[in-house]
């Protein structure tokens, strides 16, 4: 079954007053759900808001008049920010694609179109642009699934917790396979 990249996508608020971009980190978090608008892995994987960058979605390289524009701005994980870098197809920053290569704003419904997740975390694509993000991005690496994985059956323990139906065998096989989704995460994380 396809699942969306996000548990909960990704917006951009209106009316953010103009500032220096790096001072809209912590609304950016906000807006992203402390996840990487590319990938969808979780901040605290990499310290925090702190270890999260702000990537720049048409580069201030290439496009300086949108450095400190909001929703130019994506809260994204280290690895993501940097395989993307200064990558722009086209010369105008309203044309993110060119014979199937460059890149969809997260926050737009047409990311979600390019890519999704597989039930075992895995992040695919039937087309050829959602396949050159996940090149691009390295999205095909084992970390991308092994941490949504954990985090599907940590939010399988709390609902069955939460719930007045507690099968304890049940919440033994989740609290298992959390565990052993812990553990290859501290293994897999180079």
């Amino acid at each position: 079954m396809k699942k969306p990249i996000h548990r909960i996508k990704p917006k951009h608020r209106a009316n953010v007053r103009k500032e220096k971009y790096s001072k809209y980190k912590s609304i950016l978090a906000q807006d992203f759900h402390k996840a990487c608008g590319y990938c969808g892995l979780p901040d605290f994987q990499f310290g925090g808001t702190s270890g999260f960058h702000i990537d720049h979605f048409a580069p201030k390289k290439k496009f300086p008049e949108l450095e400190d524009t909001y929703t130019n701005l994506i809260y994204s994980c280290p690895s993501c920010n940097r395989r993307k870098s200064d990558f722009w197809p086209t010369s105008d920053p309203k044309k993110p694609i060119l014979n199937s290569q460059g890149f969809f704003n997260p926050c737009e419904e047409e990311f979600d179109y390019h890519l999704y997740r597989t039930d075992d975390g895995k992040i695919k694509s039937e087309t050829d642009i959602g396949k050159f993000i996940i090149q691009r991005l390295h999205l095909f690496l084992r970390k991308h699934e092994i941490i949504w994985l954990r985090e599907e059956y940590k939010l399988l323990i709390e609902q069955l917790k939460k719930s007045n139906i507690c099968d304890k065998d049940q919440l033994m096989k989740y609290l298992d396979k959390y565990l052993e989704y812990s553990d290859l995460i501290e293994k897999n994380m180079d």
